[in-house]
Formats: C-alpha cells, structure tokens, sequence
C-alpha cells in the first residue's frame, strides 16, 4: 500500500496572470477597488473632487471588468479540477455514468499493494457498475465496503503541457467497515482530445494514511 508520508510528483506551476485574472480575481478585484476608494478620498481631500471621481470610476470599472472576465472565461486548470472532483464523487456514490464520460478509452487504475495489476477502463467500470447494484458498496475480497462518507480536502492541478494535466486530489474518505476516517491522495493524469475534452488516462492511489509501502510510480 501506499506510504505513510504522501510522496506526490511535481506538477507545473499556474501561470500568475492566469490565476490573478481568471481563477483567483478577487484579490486583484479587490486592490483596485480600494484603490478607486483611496484616490477618490486623497483627490476629494485635495480639493480635485472630479479627478477623483473619475479616477475611482475608472479603477471601479477595471475591477467589474476583472470579476466579469472570470466569470466568463473557464481555463483548462478550472476544468481539470472540477473533472477530478466529479470523478471523486462518482466513485464515492459508484456511479458509472459520470466516470464512463470522464475515463479516457485507454484509462487505467492503479494501486502499489491494494491491486496486484492494473485495472483497465472496463474493469474499472465493472467495478463501478457492481457497487451500484450493490447499494453503493464495493466488494473488497469477498466484504462488501461503500464509504459512509467522504470529503475532498484540496485539489492541486498542473497544466503540464497543452494536451497533458496532472490533478492531485487529497480525499478523506469513511469507510462503511471500519467507520473511521482515512486520508487518501490520488494522482490523475488527464490528457485533452481533439475536441478539446479533458479525460483521465491514469488514475493512482498514492497515499493511505497510516499505511506503508510504497509511493507513486
């Protein structure tokens, strides 16, 4: 099984323009918007009411433009990251439909201690497809287990290259067996097709706390 300490791969690190304009912009959103408040009062106090009102419209402006400009752009990081959550939930719930959409045709899973092989799309879906006629609950060795619950703490999204992202999600999941909450990451590698969906190629249990062995490969 995966080690007691999470050893994840690097992934690439956003592009700050992106992330300021497009995924993080309230901090940008914000410092413009006290900036049209600090120059209107400077400028007012100075006795220049209209150049301060003008130049607080302006920087009140950029900060709507900011927010609107997100709102409607949605970067391949911001897909990737709401593709591994659905594809979390999906398993946790075992719901075929939404992982058959996600998996890529060549997709494989992978877990160092817990699967003596790779399992490939269809097995995966099989797996799935039976926990769903089973209540939610995954036959592990002859014991049906589902998860009681399970929350997504953080997803890391790397865009490696223009067709290539690598999502690391940390979940933590309570198992029906033992009801005891367990952290668990995973590592997603997602490729883009032609027509620009993102799919997971290969899905990897890296890390379960508190068990050893070994880490990602």
């Amino acid at each position: 099984m995966p080690q007691n300490t999470p050893q994840l791969r690097e992934i690439a690190s956003p592009d700050l323009v992106s992330l300021l304009l497009l995924e993080n912009p309230w901090i940008l959103a914000g410092l413009l918007a006290v900036s049209a408040a600090a120059a209107f009062i400077m400028l007012n106090n100075r006795r220049r009411a209209r150049a301060g009102a003008m130049v607080g419209a302006i920087l009140t402006l950029l900060a709507v433009g900011v927010l609107a400009t997100a709102t409607l752009v949605t970067t391949d990081r911001e897909r990737v990251r709401a593709l591994s959550r659905e594809l979390i939930d999906a398993v946790a719930r075992a719901d075929p439909a939404p992982v058959d959409a996600i998996l890529s045709q060549i997709a494989t899973l992978a877990a160092e201690g817990a699967l003596r092989d790779d399992l490939d799309r269809e097995q995966i879906l099989d797996i799935v497809a039976d926990a769903s006629r089973n209540g939610g609950e995954y036959d592990a060795g002859g014991t049906r287990v589902g998860a009681v619950e399970h929350r997504i703490r953080e997803i890391r999204v790397g865009i490696q290259t223009d067709v290539i992202a690598r999502s690391q999600v940390n979940v933590v999941v309570t198992p029906s067996l033992t009801n005891v909450p367990t952290g668990t990451w995973w590592e997603i590698d997602w490729d883009r097709h032609p027509d620009g969906a993102w799919k997971a190629r290969r899905i990897e249990l890296v890390w379960v706390a508190g068990a050893p062995g070994a880490g990602p490969r």
